[in-house]
Formats: C-alpha cells, sequence, structure tokens
C-alpha cells in the first residue's frame, strides 16, 4: 500500500471486464463448448494524507492511508471429469454426458458440463505512518477481506458442490518499525 503525505489525494475507479475480451480456452474448443460468461465490476476509492486530530498535528509527521473495493464476478467454470458408468445410489453423483466407448471396459466415462460461479470481495486497507526521527520510522497496515461466494447448485450435484466454498473471511495486522543506526546498518 502507498503511504499518506502532506496534502490530502483520493481518487475513485472503477474497473469492468467481460468475455468478449476473452478467447475460448484450447480445451473448450476441443470439446466443442462456447466460450464461458465472464463478467466483472470493481469499483472503489483510496483516500490519504496528514492525521490531524484537534490536539495533534501531523503533517510532516503521521499520515493515513485507506483504500476499499467491492468486486463482483459472474464467472463460469468447466467440469471435466471421469465419472463411473454404473451409478450408486448411496453417493449420488451425475450420469457421464458422453459414453465413451473406449472406457467401457474400465467403467468410467467422461463428464463435461458448466456451471456459474459468481463471487462478491469486499476488501478495506488501512495503513497509518509515523515519522519518529530522520533516522525512525513505523507503519500499521491493517487489511479486511470478505468473500462470499454465490454458487448454488440444486439437484445433489456433488461435483458441483465440491467447488463450494461458502465465504472467506481474512484480517490481516502488520508493523513494520526502520531505523537507521549508521549509513550502512538499517534495520
Amino acid at each position: 500500500t502507498r503511504g499518506g503525505s502532506n496534502n490530502y489525494r483520493g481518487r475513485a475507479f472503477y474497473f469492468y471486464e467481460n468475455d468478449i475480451f476473452n478467447s475460448n480456452t484450447p480445451r473448450n474448443t476441443s470439446l466443442g463448448l462456447p466460450r464461458l460468461p465472464f463478467e466483472e465490476h470493481n469499483p472503489g476509492f483510496t483516500f490519504s494524507g496528514p492525521v490531524r486530530l484537534p490536539l495533534y498535528d501531523g503533517r510532516k509527521r503521521t499520515f493515513f492511508f485507506a483504500a476499499y473495493e467491492y468486486d463482483t464476478v459472474l464467472d463460469s467454470a468447466t467440469i471435466d471429469t471421469l465419472v463411473p458408468n454404473a451409478q450408486n445410489s448411496l453417493f449420488p453423483i451425475p450420469a457421464p454426458t458422453i459414453i465413451d466407448s473406449r472406457r467401457l471396459s474400465e467403467g468410467i466415462s467422461p463428464f463435461v458440463s458448466t456451471l456459474s460461479t459468481p463471487v462478491k470481495n469486499n476488501i478495506l486497507t488501512a495503513r497509518i505512518d509515523h515519522k519518529f526521527s530522520d533516522l525512525h520510522n513505523g507503519s500499521v497496515l491493517y487489511q479486511l477481506g470478505r468473500q462470499k461466494n454465490l454458487r448454488q447448485f440444486g439437484g445433489g450435484n456433488r461435483l458441483a458442490e465440491s467447488l463450494l466454498g461458502r465465504t472467506r473471511n481474512t484480517d490481516a495486522i502488520s508493523y513494520s518499525d526502520n531505523y537507521v543506526f549508521s549509513p550502512t546498518v538499517v534495520n
């Protein structure tokens, strides 16, 4: 992350991507599958500057930086695997989509399917830098991440369900301290 400065600065952004910018994968082409749908919307902002409080003026000493992103990805994935030809009622999985005569003696055939895999991410980053002296500075960083997997599968499709990771929450905190002992020694 960037550090702050003596001036307040900020920016807003919006990143957009969709499947018209992507080519089909060689594997999908070999299976006769079309290019999978994809769309991503990623708005966010950054803001930084000096820390100024009623009893403290941090210009030239204490700075902050904050950033936020809200990422929505409407993605798809291809399941390309081998499944047993015979079904087991105790462990229901989809039937093969292609009966491969070369593999009949092995009892397995290909299962190829596409499925929607949408995801939403929230990412917040905050950083405070402080200059103790010309030779000593420190920095505290906090990052929060929240991911919500919006995939939903009906009908007990265990192959699709194996891709599920419903939510992922991350929090990270770090502190770095730099001190110049001499022109050749820095911690």
